[in-house]
């Protein structure tokens, strides 16, 4: 059964890196649950009820593997970022642009393939009249970031004069949410990191 509290949330999932460090796109690598870390994240926010679901990757990697992408559900929406150089912000920038409107929504990295639907009901049902929560986990910020619709209406508008994300979030009133989840504060950039992954999680 779909949860239905979240069903006014969208979410965009940051996967626009070149991976380098990896050796290959983050999306792509194996979940305990034997999905990738790309399917793993819609799986969930699906089940959470969340119908608005975009995906931002970069266009080399969109030509590359589109085969894998027409895999995805329909609903989910892929947008690409042709200078994933330039930074963070424009990602969410081109992410926002790809939902229906102004909506609380996530922020949720692909290097980080870890939520629980608890934790995305915690977040929603703190926002209150914050512009947005970030989950700590022992005094450490970490993801998913929900943003609230004035956020959103911010990034949609292409006139903002924002350097990154951190400096536009600075700008409004928000909440850090204490929570008990540690994998907030997970991510997984090498392939150190990727091994560590998947041996703790056997």
């Amino acid at each position: 059964m779909l949860n239905t509290q979240l069903s006014d949330c969208g979410v965009i999932i940051l996967a626009a890196g070149k991976s380098g460090r990896m050796g290959k796109p983050k999306f792509l690598l194996e979940h305990v649950s034997g999905e990738t870390f790309l399917h793993r994240l819609i799986t969930v926010y699906q089940r959470a009820g969340i119908h608005e679901m975009v995906v931002v990757v970069n266009s080399i990697d969109f030509e590359n593997h589109s085969d894998y992408f027409s895999t995805l559900p329909e609903r989910v929406k892929i947008i690409q970022n042709p200078t994933p150089e330039q930074g963070r912000l424009l990602s969410i920038q081109l992410g926002t642009g790809g939902l229906s409107g102004n909506t609380p929504c996530f922020i949720h990295n692909i290097d980080n393939p870890f939520v629980e639907i608890t934790l995305l009901e915690q977040l929603h049902h703190s926002l209150g009249e914050a512009r947005y929560v970030k989950p700590v986990f022992a005094g450490k910020g970490g993801h998913p970031i929900l943003i609230s619709d004035s956020i959103v209406a911010v990034l949609r508008n292409e006139t903002n004069e924002f350097q990154d994300f951190k400096q536009l979030l600075d700008s409004f009133y928000g909440k850090r949410l204490e929570v008990e989840f540690e994998e907030v504060v997970l991510n997984v950039n090498t392939r150190e990191d990727y091994h560590s992954f998947r041996n703790n999680q056997k």
